[in-house]
């Protein structure tokens, strides 16, 4: 669906919760997650979603690199909580 149609958000939403299940594709799901957030910013489930995503990245709460992204390749986590 997604090559028919790049920005239908809830496939992009879906395919992020399959790739979810997966923990070696969790950057992809989050990926996904984040581009339905692009097209269409008011998405509850895929808010979410990838708030269940990166809760389960392994090592706990992500850190800020240089670049302004989180390890976990998300631009959405700008600080973290931990010491």
């Amino acid at each position: 669906m997604l090559r028919l149609k790049p920005d239908y958000a809830e496939a992009h939403n879906n395919l992020g919760v399959a790739l979810s299940q997966l923990p070696v594709r969790s950057s992809e799901a989050i990926a996904h997650f984040e581009a339905a957030l692009r097209i269409q910013p008011d998405y509850a489930d895929a808010h979410y979603n990838l708030g269940v995503a990166l809760s389960q990245i392994p090592g706990g709460c992500p850190r800020q690199s240089p670049n302004g992204k989180s390890p976990c390749g998300s631009s959405r986590i700008r600080t973290c909580a931990a010491p």
